[in-house]
């Protein structure tokens, strides 16, 4: 006889599923845990948590999409995404004082750890609407791709932002696109444009022969530029240099279009 009443069991369900994938569940640990339910009540409910790992293992499946070859376009969870977003790297490393102010929006001093936990919180996570509105500009793009034979890395993510953390641009890190939400708005033949554009970005930094080649496409010349000491963070001062290539790489590559 069940004495569970069904609104209870379902909330139990729902409990449980978040955590089915992680922590060994079993009727005599749901019987010890205080539910009004008895031994063949708790294997039901088990067979149902059970049944929503599976759909949940293939919802997580389907957030993979093929973009070129081997390449999958992945929509990246929360914690992958801050992961990307907050790692110390050539951009961090790369960041003054006066950039982190600017962003963090503040004319007193601004830390390097106060701009991650800003960043890292403006991270969100993708909903159905929004895994079908980028389905087919992904698509678009990948067939684009299909007579391309492009050095892209196996995976690249693609990161759902609030857009605060970079007045609402796109923008790569690593092999990472990052998307903010006004662009979830956009029309497929928009967003994949978008898409494309910062695609471009992802191969040049992870294949240094189509770097190279984007240099010499739009004449790229290097120049460094001197900035006061002022602007950096840190005790030492330490000058810092800043290439002018990669503005100009971006010039050049928003005038390099894949064409069908």
């Amino acid at each position: 006889m069940r004495l569970l009443p069904l609104l209870s069991v379902w909330l139990l369900l729902c409990s449980l599923s978040t955590i089915a994938q992680d922590t060994p569940i079993n009727a005599k640990t749901l019987l010890s845990a205080g539910t009004i339910c008895d031994g063949t009540c708790a294997e039901e409910i088990l067979g149902e948590v059970a049944i929503q790992g599976k759909n949940s293992s293939a919802a997580a499946k389907s957030l993979e999409l093929p973009l070129a070859g081997e390449t999958k376009l992945v929509l990246a969870g929360v914690e992958e995404g801050k992961n990307v977003l907050t790692a110390n790297d050539a951009f961090t490393q790369s960041l003054s004082r006066f950039d982190l102010q600017v962003r963090l929006k503040r004319t007193e001093n601004a830390t390097l750890e106060e701009w991650k936990k800003f960043v890292a919180g403006e991270v969100l996570p993708w909903s159905d609407v929004e895994v079908a509105h980028v389905k087919p500009a992904a698509t678009m793009l990948a067939e684009k791709l299909k007579k391309l034979k492009l050095p892209l890395p196996e995976k690249v993510l693609l990161v759902h932002t609030s857009g605060k953390e970079e007045a609402e641009a796109a923008y790569t890190r690593a092999n990472a696109i990052f998307l903010p939400s006004v662009m979830l708005t956009y029309s497929p033949e928009k967003l994949e444009e978008k898409l494309c554009h910062e695609l471009f970005h992802v191969l040049s930094r992870h294949d240094a022969e189509t770097r190279q080649q984007g240099h010499r496409a739009g004449d790229v010349q290097q120049h460094r530029v001197e900035l006061p000491a002022v602007f950096f963070v840190g005790s030492d001062h330490r000058q810092r240099h800043r290439d002018s290539n990669d503005n100009q790489l971006q010039d050049a590559g928003r005038r390099r279009q894949v064409s069908g």
